[in-house]
């Protein structure tokens, strides 16, 4: 650069003009930048020594073919002004390689106006060029920033106006022009930014700028593709950081300027809201909507609005009656006359909250299962033994809206929560209902058998009452259950568990059981799960075979089921299978599970009474007749040994309702002077 340095010399001291940047050492002695409002792909500075190596450093421009024609870079003085008062011309090496030649604009400003101040100079695209760029006639004074734009045709026509259709790389390097005067440092920025929104439910707003990248929680989430344009009224610097790490949109030079280039559809929102800070406040400060269709409207905001603080202002947007809400198109501040310093934040349109929704529901610090804003009603099954009420909380979804918790007293209760919306117009009751958790597996013992003949009982599990037959195989190889515990604790008993259970197999000896002369098969059964039970027994022989439900499953308690076995049709003498078979995988647990006949010793009898009952079986009554003495009383039984219903005839006939009776087999005592009998009932 040397021999460049003597030529630009000799030029200075003859029309008193200086090298004001040659960007080395970067960074420049300048500020070289994109323009944040209107930006170029890359704005730098490379070394091009390599290639050239009398440039050294060079300040670099690179277009966007998808951008828009205007785009430029800006050169902004730090240390004096470029003064063309005297001196008007302005030159530069400029690099360039294209097909065919562009023109260079180059722009000055000073924080006033920008008009008539730009020239533009054709560059031939065959490498380095010096170019000169002459204001005479169009500029006095001095500026602190020169802008270039590349984007333009030979002849100054912008290329693909108005969209940019082809990317461009212009290198610049010793920019030169007559110095002016030291540049003022312009005023810090502010200290503090103007306070945040207050939280609101998205739905609730739509958010032009907040200055925030990433908002997180309450913060408003931006809408996509807001432009700000300065509309040749302004000068946009961009988003600068305050003393309290706020970041705000800093405009110079106002007058007035475009924030969108959208279509919003805002019709749902009832106020605009902008905060402002003018470092010298202009006469009024006035905002103007543009719909996407032609129509506009224009409303003071505030006469002579203060200077030196941050103001607020929430406009009404019922104002706005000739402008489409629907399809929004611009927000335009509007500024007569200049404000010289400004900064814009928290442009947003909001309304009131009508709903009356919760975001969250926790019980103990977490977020109940199953929730949803929608769903008013939950059940929260608490341990077994619980007695204190857990704590509920709740989050509002909607700023405005009002709750009133109500906690439940016991266990089991209802916690509630009564949430009014801000306008009082929706009111919605959310409540949490405590109640102790069903077992999920028994913790008493079942019911013990009662005893009986050896003859009497064939027991495949009867808990030590009965002794028990031996299995070949429990469970069969081809069973479907998961886990089988033959000996699970229930209240000290001893019973079967079967987890995740289509059915549990069990293979007798060889040559199977002979259960012809039974008359019952009884099973204690209890199971968490709500479902079907079956057991099935398979004799030996071609469709020797049958199943019977257990009937209506009960949850949560010891079962005991009669099952009468005339019901399984077939021949009994060689069964050799049985099957626990739910239907569907579940959890359930077994205990004395045997087949019968006869009654439990525990009933004594006399064989000196002698009578007859008919018809047995019946529907709804038995006749009952002595031969030789009346009959004193008689007492009925279930199968479990419980009196179900008592009656002393005190004559030798009598009749037993059996009307009120649930279908199965009963005992019937008949008790004389003499002695008892019992004797066999069936209901049908």
């Amino acid at each position: 650069k040397i021999t460049l340095l003597l030529l630009f010399l000799l030029t200075m001291s003859l029309g008193y003009s200086q090298i004001i940047e040659t960007f080395d050492p970067a960074p420049a002695e300048g500020v070289w930048i994109s323009n944040t409002a209107e930006p170029m792909t890359t704005v730098d500075v490379i070394d091009a020594s390599e290639d050239f190596a009398i440039y050294g450093k060079v300040g670099r421009m690179i277009s966007d073919a998808a951008g828009l024609p205007w785009q430029n870079a800006v050169l902004t003085m730090t240390d004096f002004s470029i003064d063309v008062t005297t001196t008007k011309t302005i030159t530069a090496n400029v690099y360039f390689v294209g097909p065919d030649p562009i023109n260079i604009l180059g722009k000055l400003t000073a924080g006033i106006s920008e008009a008539n101040k730009e020239i533009g100079v054709d560059h031939q695209g065959t490498g380095w060029e010096l170019l000169e760029w002459d204001y005479t006639g169009i500029a006095t004074g001095e500026y602190d920033k020169i802008s270039f734009f590349i984007n333009r045709d030979a002849g100054g026509a912008w290329n693909g106006s108005p969209g940019n259709t082809v990317s461009r790389e212009v290198w610049i390097d010793n920019i030169t022009a007559a110095q002016g005067n030291a540049v003022v440092p312009p005023p810090s920025e502010l200290e503090t930014g103007a306070i945040d929104p207050i939280a609101r439910a998205t739905g609730n707003y739509i958010s032009f700028y907040n200055g925030i990248a990433s908002p997180s929680g309450d913060e408003y989430v931006n809408e996509t593709g807001v432009n700000f344009d300065s509309f040749g009224g302004t000068t946009i610097v961009g988003d600068v950081v305050l003393g309290d790490g706020n970041t705000v949109k800093k405009y110079t030079a106002h007058n007035y300027s475009g924030i969108g280039s959208g279509s919003y559809d805002v019709s749902s929102m009832e106020k605009l809201h902008i905060d402002v800070y003018f470092d010298e406040a202009p006469s009024k400060f006035e905002i103007k909507l543009e719909d996407g269709v032609g129509g506009n409207q224009t409303k003071t905001v505030e006469i002579a609005p203060a200077s030196g603080v941050w103001l607020s202002y929430d406009i009404d947007l019922n104002f706005f009656t000739a402008v489409d809400l629907t399809n929004l198109l611009w927000i335009v501040p509007v500024t007569p006359g200049t404000a010289n310093i400004m900064y814009f934040d928290n442009i947003y349109f909001w309304k009131n909250p009508s709903g009356a929704d919760i975001s969250d529901l926790q019980v103990d610090g977490v977020t109940i299962t199953g929730f949803s804003s929608s769903t008013l009603d939950y059940s929260y099954p608490v341990s077994i033994g619980t007695t204190l009420v857990p704590t509920v909380t709740y989050t509002i979804t909607d700023v405005g809206s009002t709750a009133v918790l109500t906690d439940a007293t016991s266990i089991p209760g209802v916690t509630s929560i009564v949430v009014n919306s801000a306008d009082s117009s929706v009111s919605k009751t959310y409540t949490v209902s405590f109640a102790e958790a069903p077992p999920t597996a028994p913790t008493t013992a079942p019911t013990t058998a009662p005893a009986r003949n050896a003859g009497d009982v064939i027991s495949i599990f009867s808990n030590g009452t009965y002794a028990d037959i031996t299995l070949a195989e429990l469970p069969t190889a081809w069973s479907q259950v998961a886990t089988f515990d033959p000996a699970f604790d229930a209240g000290g008993v001893a019973v079967w568990e079967m987890t995740g259970n289509e059915f549990t197999g069990m293979q007798t000896a060889a040559g199977g059981i002979d259960l012809t002369a039974m008359e019952t098969l009884h099973i204690d059964y209890w199971t968490a799960d709500s479902n079907t039970i079956s057991v099935k027994l398979v004799g030996i022989g071609t469709a020797l075979e049958g199943i019977q439900s257990l009937g209506s499953i009960v949850t949560g308690s010891w079962q005991s089921i009669q099952i009468d076995m005339s019901l399984y049709a077939f021949d009994k003498s060689g069964v050799f299978q049985l099957l626990i078979d739910p239907v569907g995988p579940n959890t359930m647990y077994v205990a004395n599970f045997y087949f019968s006949k006869g009654f439990p010793l525990s009933i004594e009898e006399n064989e000196l009474i002698q009578f007859s009952a008919y018809p047995n079986p019946t529907e709804n009554v038995w006749n009952i007749k002595s031969l030789n003495e009346a009959i004193n009383s008689i007492q009925v039984y279930d199968i479990l040994g419980k009196v179900v219903l008592t009656m002393n005839p005190n004559t030798n006939e009598a009749q037993i309702d059996a009307s009120g009776l649930n279908t199965g087999l009963y005992f019937a005592k008949v008790n004389s002077a003499v002695g008892s009998k019992t004797i066999k009932l069936i209901k049908k």
